[in-house]
């Protein structure tokens, strides 16, 4: 009885060492620049061999190969390319993630989208030569939209967790879902709304008038979907108000206002929280 328990104990370590090993493998595949072949393996593609879609995704991937490849040999580089699953993609299915570009429209029109703050930034003094994004830990969370044109909400929450982390001291994950959800977008201002595409000046409108929730209330699906607003966070509400009673709306989460900064600046949008 007493081999037998071992033996099966034997035989569970042995299988959790093998999936441990086949997840690593898996990851390192992920991050290297494989073969097409490999490629396709890894991301559970399904294109018939010899097909025009085959040849043209192939032409596509290797270039992306190629291409990374060249920006790796530089010795000067401060990052290295990897592959990721729209390495296969074409400019007009990568179009449809990317969403509108604000900046690039006329300075008349984007003057009416912005939102001005007497205590923008909180700072008294001229903005710094350099900021060091890497060294905040919200950084360390990298959000992946999947196949949903919302761009526009994930730029408008990851501004918005970078503020709050800077001032509060506090590391925290706003909800890109809720803002994809709830956001209304009645002129069709860079798209449809939701996974169709909008803009982060909407975004940050919405939050102003309504908060936002955390990203554990209301997850990210990468889908449209029905309005859920979640609870509203209590804790800098009652630091900002110097009560027990709720701030609302972007008060609640330390929003003061919010800036469309000009066409090539550091930023698109800026947050004013405290």
């Amino acid at each position: 009885m007493i081999a037998f328990a071992g033996a099966s104990a034997a035989m569970a370590a042995g299988l959790f060492r093998s999936l441990v090993i086949t997840s690593l493998l898996r990851f390192l595949q992920a991050q290297s620049l494989l073969p097409f072949e490999s490629f396709i393996e890894v991301h559970s593609r399904s294109y018939l061999t010899g097909s025009s879609e085959y040849e043209q995704r192939r032409s596509l991937y290797e270039q992306r190969v190629a291409d990374a490849e060249l920006h790796n040999s530089q010795p000067s580089r401060l990052w290295n390319a990897g592959v990721n699953n729209l390495w296969d993609w074409t400019e007009a299915e990568l179009q449809t993630l990317r969403g509108w570009d604000g900046a690039s429209t006329a300075e008349g029109s984007m003057r009416s989208a912005r939102k001005h703050s007497s205590t923008f930034l909180q700072q008294v003094s001229d903005l710094p030569q350099e900021k060091i994004w890497d060294q905040l830990a919200m950084s360390k969370h990298v959000k992946d939209q999947k196949n949903c044109g919302s761009c526009w909400a994930i730029a408008a929450a990851t501004v918005l967790e970078g503020h709050a982390e800077i001032y509060s001291g506090k590391a925290r994950r706003f909800s890109s879902q809720q803002i994809v959800m709830c956001t209304p977008n009645p002129r069709h201002c860079g798209g449809d709304g939701g996974c169709q595409g909008a803009t982060a000046e909407l975004a940050m409108d919405f939050v102003m008038k309504h908060g936002l929730a955390e990203e554990s209330e209301v997850p990210y699906t990468g889908h449209d979907g029905k309005c859920t607003m979640g609870s509203a966070s209590k804790d800098m509400a009652m630091l900002l108000s110097g009560s027990g009673d709720s701030a609302h709306g972007g008060m609640s989460i330390g929003m003061t206002g919010w800036e469309t900064l000009p066409k090539k600046q550091v930023c698109a949008t800026f947050a004013s929280t405290r």
